[in-house]
């Protein structure tokens, strides 16, 4: 019996066109013929809203000012939801547009990826040198198209690489310990 395999998939929506829908509504057939459950932020975190009375929508409409009453409860839960969304899964696919460095959503998913040690491919919409250095650490793969980042799950090169994320100590790390 074969393991379920989760991916997440990370990228601008409050900054985002269309709060980042229309990516994901496009790769995840993709990912389905290959046999992936998807964790889509957008729809799972409606429920948060709704929680709060409030619709994705909502976001446009509502100044910062207001975060001691709605702003910040709301997103504090929104941050929580997603890293429980993150801790279980095999890889996190990103879609790095120009919305991303407008916020700090992504990059935060990135993160705690690279602690979990967990793979992040990359399809890129901007130029690489936009992308942030403490991003580019983040980055395991990077892509022109989600064609190419679907095809690269279902390859030997994204087990090795599976692996090689599981495994990695840093260069510095290993050189220290040889040292004492």
């Amino acid at each position: 019996m074969s393991k379920r395999k989760f991916c997440y998939l990370a990228g601008g929506m409050e900054k985002a066109k269309h709060n980042g829908k229309v990516w994901r509504k496009n790769i995840t057939p993709l990912l389905k013929e290959q046999g992936w459950t998807v964790l889509n932020p957008c729809k799972k975190e409606f429920n948060v809203f709704k929680y709060h009375g409030l619709h994705p929508t909502d976001l446009g409409d509502m100044p910062k000012q207001y975060h001691q009453d709605v702003y910040r409860p709301l997103f504090k839960d929104i941050v929580f939801y997603d890293i429980e969304l993150i801790e279980d899964i095999q890889a996190i696919i990103v879609y790095y547009d120009e919305s991303v460095n407008l916020s700090s959503g992504t990059t935060s998913e990135m993160t705690i990826g690279r602690m979990l040690r967990i793979p992040i491919l990359v399809v890129k919409n901007v130029p690489y040198s936009d992308i942030p250095g403490w991003t580019i650490g983040c980055i395991d793969e990077c892509f022109n198209t989600f064609k190419e980042c679907v095809d690269f799950l279902d390859t030997p090169e994204f087990q090795k690489l599976k692996k090689e994320v599981k495994d990695y100590i840093p260069p510095w790390r290993k050189d220290n310990e040889t040292k004492k």
